[in-house]
């Protein structure tokens, strides 16, 4: 984990230069080792949708039974996006940024583009609303949510959502990994 998000370095202060050329020493770097990006492709993968039982997302099981983990959902959208701007030697390192990038660059379809940022907004939008509505009842806030607690049409675009997780994976396993997760 702590490896992936060192490719979303950034310049806060001081002289933006040196993070362009860092980016560009990463870049060259891995020009020179293709090995890297099936191992990156693996990290991708780890998350594996709940399951649909006649339309209904059915959650873990353990402390947050019946919940999924809202956090674990966006993360295969984001390393998707880090995996394919970090081939594409993309600069941008936000997640919608990296996809309009990668839709410029053809690596993406605009639609296929819209779609999985899409996925991801709403992926975050749930997310924080779920957090503020935990701080606002006193709570300490998580990223656990209970499928039922979401309106119908937000069940139905969560599980939208998940296919296109499901597909962006398949497309990481077909491209870096031979079609093996």
């Amino acid at each position: 984990l702590e490896f992936t998000i060192f490719f979303d370095f950034r310049s806060v202060h001081g002289e933006a230069e040196l993070a362009r050329e860092l980016r560009r020493h990463l870049f060259s770097e891995l020009r020179g080792r293709p090995a890297f990006y099936p191992y990156f492709a693996q990290n991708a993968l780890l998350f594996k949708p709940p399951a649909r039982l006649f339309g209904r997302l059915l959650g873990g099981a353990g402390e947050h039974a019946g919940q999924f983990d809202l956090k674990d959902a966006v993360m295969p959208i984001v390393n998707f996006a880090r995996l394919y701007a970090l081939r594409q030697e993309v600069d941008a390192t936000h997640t919608l940024d990296r996809l309009h990038a990668l839709a410029e660059a053809g690596v993406l379809t605009e639609s296929s583009g819209r779609e999985i940022g899409g996925a991801y907004e709403l992926l975050m939008r749930l997310r924080l609303r779920h957090q503020a509505t935990a701080l606002v009842a006193g709570q300490t806030p998580n990223n656990a949510v209970n499928p039922r607690w979401l309106a119908q049409a937000e069940q139905t675009l969560v599980n939208q959502a998940f296919a296109e997780i499901s597909a962006i994976q398949k497309r990481i396993s077909y491209d870096f990994l031979g079609g093996t997760s």
